[in-house]
């Protein structure tokens, strides 16, 4: 069985600003406005359902949240440094400085913001938020920078 949730037509999007490091166009600051596609197989459970939607879309919508109007930068990033000032946050990185108010910044684990990283990063808070249960063999999550372009990530799950 597949389950499927498309953020776009369920408001399972988020608008934020980043940049990749070092890219030629992508290395100046942009933004998009994104949208959160997840695909789930398996079999039904004791309840004949694979998993509750209503499970499904409230993590992803609480992921979308938290990334939602918001600049992200990667905090792994080995091209970069940061250094906090007060409310300020200096990102310093391919001969370039930005000043962002800290409250407008979300620092991600990440070693850049690439759709890629943040498919691979939307996916473990997924998994966090709405552990999958055993009869889950398989979940893909797909984050676009814009309707019909988008990075689809899915490790094996271990079963």
């Amino acid at each position: 069985m597949l389950l499927e949730i498309d953020g776009w037509k369920h408001g399972i999007t988020f608008s934020s600003s980043h940049f990749i490091i070092g890219h030629n166009k992508c290395g100046r600051l942009h933004g998009h406005n994104y949208g959160i596609r997840l695909k789930m197989e398996g079999e039904m459970d004791r309840n004949y359902m694979l998993m509750d939607f209503v499970v499904v879309k409230r993590a992803l919508r609480e992921i979308a949240e938290r990334l939602d109007h918001s600049v992200l930068l990667p905090e792994k990033s080995p091209y970069a440094e940061m250094h906090e000032d007060g409310g300020s946050l200096e990102f310093i990185g391919a001969g370039k400085r930005y000043v962002f108010p800290k409250n407008d910044v979300i620092l991600l684990p990440l070693e850049a913001t690439s759709a890629e990283e943040l498919a691979k990063y939307v996916y473990s808070l997924f998994v966090e938020l709405a552990p999958l249960p055993p009869n889950i063999k398989k979940l893909e999550i797909a984050v676009d920078e814009e309707m019909g372009q988008g990075i689809w990530y899915s490790p094996d799950v271990d079963r």
